[in-house]
């Protein structure tokens, strides 16, 4: 287990983890973010940002009622990625303590490589869907 943080920033692809399209309903996306915030060991003073389709948005905006969160929702191939990875600070190392990425996603590979030996970095993902240069990348990787 990773020494304790002090602040993390959550980049949550809540439609990669939910899975497919027929997944897509209230409580499947209720039970994959409340066992994602287990899973990363999130914390109330963490950052926690998540991106879908206006389908899945639907669904994961009520579940994140309570929660300090910012949500981003967009369509198109991959929107989830990109909008995640444009919401990364410039200074995150600066700023955060440890990145975690709700996503298997082959999109985080690059930004997550770039962290190794300056931040910690956990990859947290759904059964079957972990690519793997995020694997090779990641300092720990967690399944829901």
């Amino acid at each position: 287990r990773p020494p304790a943080h002090r602040r993390s920033l959550h980049l949550v692809d809540i439609e990669n983890l939910v899975g497919a399209p027929e997944a897509w309903n209230s409580a499947n996306v209720q039970a994959v973010l409340s066992d994602y915030l287990s899973a990363a060991r999130w914390r109330h003073e963490d950052s926690l940002v998540v991106a879908a389709n206006p389908i899945v948005m639907a669904h994961a905006a009520f579940e994140l009622k309570g929660i300090p969160h910012r949500c981003l929702c967009g369509t198109g191939p991959d929107a989830a990625d990109h909008l995640l990875l444009q919401a990364v600070p410039n200074d995150l190392v600066a700023r955060y303590d440890r990145l975690v990425v709700g996503s298997g996603d082959h999109a985080f590979a690059p930004m997550v490589l770039r962290l190794k030996g300056r931040m910690p970095t956990l990859v947290v993902r759904s059964a079957g869907r972990l690519s793997a240069d995020l694997y090779a990348a990641a300092d720990e990787v967690v399944e829901l």
